[in-house]
């Protein structure tokens, strides 16, 4: 017969905890994705002014902020209560300014650079004294502007920037503690290779030579085209096809009416090329021309013409111009494009798909027994060896050299 043991009078019913975690998950989730978090914490009164326009800053990653107000009451006994310039999450000094944007594009990748902008957030009883200031330093910082419409300004320009010192590369010192150079000069470029660019105009020359003086002195010897992003899937990231369009496409700047670059155009492109950076891919992408809209499939129309008649007349020199320009234009599927189909479909992340395109390259290289690495083999010894030499016959003490190379522009 069973016994049923009989309910103490006043006892509680034990708490299913077994949803808990479930009810804790859903609210961690809930403030992960409702919580808005604030890049830095203001120590000043920032109450901006009405403003009768408005322009929508849409990358929020690419703003560099700068702040201007009377510090909050929190911090007036230590910082007075005239307004202050406050960056990211600290007060500073107008001569900050420069090297506050210098950091803040150096922490951007290069591709990024030229499409970052600056915000001056300024509280409404901020006087304009501050403003101004603040605009000159930015100005200043502004004043590296590169001009390609002319060599000697061009060259002017670089010297300009190599000349005019920073003031965060002033405290680091040329030496560190044990006297030995960190760097080669405290301006805002150290050299001239430090100009990072699209297209660079260069010289080659004996070692130790200033690029810049070789250009001055001896003209341009070849451009340096930069801005182009190797194929994944060719072993040497560009085949003869592509060689021969940018042939194509340089000798078509070359007899092309070239006018000079107004600061409007230079905005432009600089628009451009981030549109094209952004959406280059999209089938209804327009560009600006001349200040108006242009759908890049019109553009590509009349560029595509133009390009045809430089390379027919390139293949009277050198056949296969023609050849190459329409092989790539029919192109159904850019390699950009190709990557991301692929990475979908195998469900890869960016780095694990480089890894295994790489791991596939090289492995149809070793599989193929006509392939001869005799000659990089040694290459490789022989490069060895004139690094090892090269120090031993050093005998110039490197701050010397330094000196004497800076004194050289």
């Amino acid at each position: 017969m069973s016994k049923f043991n009989k309910k103490k009078k006043g006892e509680l019913p034990a708490v299913n905890t077994a949803s808990l975690p479930d009810i804790v998950f859903m609210l961690l989730f809930f403030f992960m994705v409702a919580t808005v978090m604030r890049d830095n914490e203001l120590k000043i009164k920032n109450e901006l002014p009405a403003a009768d326009q408005v322009e929508k800053l849409d990358k929020k990653d690419l703003v560099m902020y700068i702040y201007l107000g009377r510090p909050n009451d929190g911090f007036k006994d230590q910082f007075g209560d005239e307004a202050r310039i406050q960056l990211n999450d600290k007060f500073a000094e107008v001569s900050d300014v420069p090297a506050f944007i210098y950091s803040e594009r150096e922490s951007k990748r290069e591709e990024l650079r030229p499409f970052l902008t600056t915000a001056l957030k300024v509280d409404k009883e901020a006087s304009m004294g501050i403003v101004g200031d603040v605009k000159q330093e930015l100005r200043k910082v502004n004043a590296l502007k590169i001009n390609y419409n002319d060599l000697d300004e061009f060259i002017d320009a670089i010297i300009t920037g190599i000349k005019t010192p920073l003031k965060r590369f002033e405290n680091m010192g040329l030496f560190d503690e044990q006297g030995v150079p960190q760097q080669i000069s405290a301006g805002i470029l150290q050299i001239e290779n430090e100009l990072y660019d699209t297209v660079r105009p260069k010289r080659s020359g004996p070692s130790g030579s200033r690029p810049a003086t070789l250009l001055k002195n001896e003209g341009i010897e070849y451009l340096e085209l930069r801005g182009i992003d190797i194929n994944p899937f060719i072993p040497e990231g560009i085949d003869e096809n592509k060689i021969k369009l940018l042939d194509i496409f340089i000798m078509h700047s070359l007899i092309s009416e070239s006018p000079k670059v107004s600061d409007e155009e230079i905005e432009e492109i600089r628009t451009n090329q981030k549109t094209m950076v952004e959406d280059g891919r999209s089938e209804n992408i327009t560009l600006d021309q001349n200040g108006i809209s242009t759908p890049l499939k019109e553009l590509r129309k009349v560029f595509h013409e133009e390009l045809t008649q430089v390379a027919a007349a390139m293949d009277e020199y050198s056949p296969g111009y023609s050849h190459a320009l329409s092989a790539e234009m029919s192109e159904s599927i850019q390699p950009s494009q190709k990557i991301i189909n692929e990475m979908g479909s195998q469900n890869l992340s960016f780095q694990e798909y480089g890894l295994a395109q790489s791991k596939r390259i090289a492995a149809k290289q070793r599989s193929d027994a006509s392939n001869d690495f005799s000659k990089f083999t040694l290459n490789a010894k022989k490069s060895l060896r004139d690094f090892k030499n090269l120090n031993k016959n050093t005998g110039m003490d490197i701050n010397k050299y330094v000196e004497l190379y800076n004194s050289k522009i």
